[in-house]
């Protein structure tokens, strides 16, 4: 049975990666007109999170008089 994808080369995608971080990453910010320090690590809150079970996009609207009759 043939393969739906190529077997993975792994050496040649680190490669890829390393070239990518190094080098088109960079270019990619700075065209987009960012600074290299916007990019930082993704961070959790330590809040607790939790949801009253509400439906606030129909409470937006609600509130702006657009669905008030439905």
């Amino acid at each position: 049975m043939s393969l739906l994808f190529k077997e993975l080369d792994c050496n040649k995608t680190c490669d890829k990666v390393d070239e990518f971080l190094t080098d088109d990453l960079e270019k990619l910010i700075l065209m987009a007109g960012r600074n290299l320090t916007d990019l930082r690590s993704p961070s959790l809150s330590l809040a607790p999170g939790h949801s009253s079970g509400a439906n606030h996009a129909r409470s937006l609207y609600l509130s702006d008089g657009e669905l008030a009759n439905s």
